[in-house]
This record gives C-alpha cells, structure tokens and sequence, in this order.
C-alpha cells in the first residue's frame, strides 16, 4: 500500500481491505516517515511499514514478515516508535502479571468454588 494513493487515502483502503479480508496482511511503502502517517497507517491495519528506500533484502523480509502475520518497521521508524511509547507515562502503572497475593487468593477462591486451575491441577498430582 503506497501512501500517496490518488482519490483514496491509503489509510482508509487499508481500513477497507483488513476490514473486509481478515486474513490480508498491509505492509505500507513509502517515503513518507512521519509520526501521523505511521500511526494513521497503525491504526488503519497496517501490519508493516517500510520506507521506500529499504534494500531488495530488506523488502523481500518485510513482505515474508507481513506475509506471515508479523509486524515490521523500517528500522528508523521503529526506532520513532519506541521513543514515543517509552515518552508515554500513564497515571499509574499497570500491573503487568498479578502479584503472588493476587493469584493466591483467587486459587483459593477457585478451589472453594470447585474449579479446577492450572495450579490445584498441578499441586493434585
């Protein structure tokens, strides 16, 4: 998908195209390495983006990564992107994996309603 598409904005056809093919994977090319058309192409769906000035070897691995249903980035756009989600400081921070009080007590509330976790699974055998 070329981000420069004449009467269509590539953000909407890439929208469109994931919207009514799930299993089709974009990976954008272009020249263009701004914040709000990366994003926007993010968001639309995009699986991967890549500058046009990336290597035979470099776009013949982007279209085996997408093709794949990875995600990939030119290495200066993902470079972008880390800088601006390590900018970004939510009010509190998330909880990634529950404490070991947390999954303690729902095990034990588990067990007293009869269901069977992973854990109670283990510890019975």
């Amino acid at each position: 998908m070329d981000v420069q598409m004449p009467a269509w904005a590539a953000s909407e056809a890439t929208r469109q195209v994931v919207q009514d093919n799930p299993h089709v994977r974009v990976l954008v090319v272009t020249m263009f390495e701004d914040d709000g058309t990366v994003f926007r192409a993010m968001r639309a769906g995009a699986r991967g983006y890549l500058l046009k000035g990336a290597s035979y070897k470099e776009m013949l691995r982007a279209i085996d990564a997408v093709g794949n249903g990875e995600a990939i980035f030119s290495p200066a756009v993902a470079v972008r992107l880390m800088d601006c989600f390590a900018s970004i400081r939510p009010a509190a921070q998330p909880e990634v994996f529950p404490s070991s009080a947390t999954a303690s007590a729902r095990s034990s509330a588990s067990s007293r309603k009869g269901i069977r976790t992973p854990r109670s699974l283990a510890s019975s055998t």
